[in-house]
C-alpha cells in the first residue's frame, strides 16, 4: 500500500503509522498546510475493554494537542537496509 489511506481505515493493534492532515486555522496561522506525524492507538490503562483509547504521538502529546484535523495515515516505511 502506497497511497494515504482514509483514516476510518486506520490500524488499531498498535502499529506505528502516519497520521496525516491539514492544520487547522488558529490565532494568525491561516491554517492548510499539510502535517504528519507518526503515532499509535493506545490506551493508558492496559485494559483492551478500555475507552480510553487514543492516538499516542511518538513526543510526549497524543493527537488532540495537534491543531490538525488527521483525515489519512500510511504504514510506516521500512527502516534502511545494513550497509554492513
Amino acid at each position: 500500500m502506497s497511497e494515504w489511506q482514509p483514516i476510518e481505515t486506520a490500524p488499531k493493534d498498535g502499529t506505528r503509522i502516519l497520521l496525516g492532515g491539514r492544520w487547522l486555522p488558529f490565532d494568525i496561522n491561516p491554517g492548510g498546510g499539510w502535517f504528519a506525524g507518526v503515532f499509535s492507538w493506545t490506551t493508558i490503562s492496559g485494559n483492551p475493554d478500555a475507552d480510553d483509547y487514543f492516538w499516542l504521538g511518538d513526543g510526549p502529546s497524543d493527537a488532540s494537542h495537534y491543531n490538525v484535523d488527521f483525515t489519512h495515515w500510511h504504514p510506516l516505511p521500512p527502516p534502511p537496509k545494513d550497509s554492513k
